[in-house]
C-alpha cells in the first residue's frame, strides 16, 4: 500500500501547480498572425498549401521543416491546421513550463550558494 505524501510535500506540488498553470497562461504564444506581405508570410502559406493538398515532402515540395513545419507557425490560412497548430504550439508551451519549475523545484539553494 503506497503512504500518502507528508503535508509539506503535497503543499509544494500544488504550489508548482499553481505557478505552472499562472506562468503558463501569463506567457502564452500569440495565437493567431495574419498573413502579410513579404517572404515569412508566403513560405508559411505554401507549407500549409502543401499540407492541404498532401504535397509529398522531399519529392513535390522541398523544405528544411518537412511535413510538420506548419505547426511552428501560428498564421490563419486554413482553419484546420491553424487549430492543430495552436493545440501543438499550447503542450509545448505548457510542457515547457512545467519542465522548468520542476528543475527549479529540485534545485537547492543552499547548495548554489555554497559553490
Amino acid at each position: 500500500m503506497p503512504h500518502p505524501d507528508p503535508p509539506n510535500r503535497l503543499g509544494r506540488t500544488r504550489l508548482i501547480g499553481l505557478l505552472v498553470v499562472g506562468l503558463g497562461l501569463w506567457t502564452l504564444p500569440v495565437p493567431v498572425t495574419p498573413p502579410s506581405p513579404g517572404l515569412d508570410s508566403s513560405w508559411r502559406i505554401a507549407l500549409v498549401i502543401a499540407v492541404e493538398n498532401g504535397w509529398h515532402f522531399g519529392e513535390q515540395i522541398l523544405w528544411t521543416y518537412g511535413p510538420l513545419g506548419f505547426l511552428d507557425s501560428s498564421l490563419y490560412a486554413n482553419h484546420k491546421l491553424w487549430l492543430v497548430s495552436l493545440v501543438f504550439n499550447n503542450a509545448v508551451h505548457f510542457l515547457f513550463v512545467a519542465v522548468f519549475f520542476m528543475v527549479l523545484a529540485e534545485l537547492r539553494p543552499q547548495a548554489v550558494l555554497a559553490r
